[in-house]
């Protein structure tokens, strides 16, 4: 009965996390729209002569790793080059991993030029998915450790 209730709620938490990563995901699509529609605009008013504005390189991106007995979902950050190639394919670009410490964004800030303030928008409304994410994942790593732990006695 006890392994039923559990393996019960430990799938409840996993709809949850994939509920949290489809909603980040149709956040960063919001975002992905504003960055092709913002690039596309520089792009053309650059080869016209009238900005030398760069395009925007920083980008977030849901991943899904398998870890363990289930995914892990992260909610990340990735600096897209000037290289035509990474501009084109979203798996040519650079990791960019929150810092830990007094300021997580630094290495964020570091990459981003004109559209910071538009990274720091679309962070402050990831930050709370993310912190769920590890909450929800945190309670299904533990839960899933209290089912072994019955199992093995029986």
């Amino acid at each position: 009965m006890h392994i039923e209730v559990l393996s019960s709620q430990i799938d409840v938490l996993v709809e949850q996390q994939i509920k949290i990563a489809t909603e980040a995901e149709y956040l960063n699509a919001e975002y992905w729209n504003w960055f092709a529609e913002e690039n596309n605009t520089i792009t053309g008013l650059k080869r016209s002569g009238l900005t030398d504005k760069s395009p925007a390189r920083v980008a977030p991106i849901v991943e899904k790793k398998r870890s363990g007995e289930s995914n892990k979902y992260y909610l990340n950050w990735k600096s897209f080059d000037n290289s035509s190639i990474r501009k084109i394919n979203k798996s040519f670009s650079q990791h960019l991993r929150l810092s830990k410490g007094k300021n997580p964004m630094a290495i964020i800030e570091k990459h981003c030029r004109w559209e910071l303030p538009k990274v720091l928008e679309h962070e402050a409304r990831l930050k709370p998915l993310r912190i769920t994410l590890d909450g929800l994942r945190d309670a299904e790593i533990k839960l899933r450790s209290t089912l072994r732990k019955i199992e093995n006695i029986k």
